[in-house]
């Protein structure tokens, strides 16, 4: 099981390298952090539980070879929506790859939501990583959705000039709307 006061370096460094491809810069500076406190033991334990969000504490397995931290999967409750639980930074060193250690950190944190009586859970992979796709679906897990990443690079740009806009900033009463709105949406969260 994971543990955070001895684990929590570790985990930093195979989630970075696992999934450097496609670390926004807010994911890679939550794993610096993650690294650093860390590094400060049962003290970096308790003063990141204050500054880092949930997420850098999850539940799961953690695997442990020739004495080094290689592999890691994660679960975590979805905060808002009660019953659903996430796997998450499923990952695993590339040297130690292809040995069946990702299959039994997502059987462990199965096993772990099953104990917990958790009636859904949910992951995201990347639709070209077949050999994952194919994990999941061994573990019973449905492709539910698509989502697609955008991302901008260079400054923003607005619109043409004379396009039509009603857009205007979000009044604070309107937040529950558009939760509705994106739950019908994307009722897979």
């Amino acid at each position: 099981a994971v543990d955070p006061r001895r684990d929590l370096a570790g985990l930093a460094d195979v989630i970075e390298i696992a999934f450097a491809d496609s670390l926004d810069p807010s994911g890679r500076r939550m794993a610096n952090e993650m690294r650093r406190y860390g590094r400060l033991g049962w003290l970096g334990w308790v003063v990141g539980h204050l500054m880092l969000p949930p997420a850098a504490y999850p539940q799961g397995y953690v695997w442990i070879e020739e004495g080094r931290l290689v592999g890691n999967a994660s679960l975590t409750p979805v905060q808002g929506t009660p019953g659903r639980w996430v796997l998450a930074n499923v990952a695993v060193h590339p040297q130690f790859r292809r040995r069946g250690i990702a299959r039994a950190l997502v059987g462990g944190c199965l096993d772990l939501a099953r104990r917990k009586q958790v009636p859904e859970v949910v992951l995201q992979v990347k639709a070209g990583n077949l050999g994952a796709r194919d994990l999941y679906q061994a573990f019973g897990f449905a492709d539910q959705g698509t989502h697609v990443t955008w991302r901008l690079s260079g400054p923003p740009r607005w619109a043409e000039a004379g396009a039509s806009s009603s857009a205007r900033p979000r009044r604070p009463e309107e937040w529950q709307t558009h939760v509705e709105l994106a739950q019908r949406l994307a009722p897979v969260g």
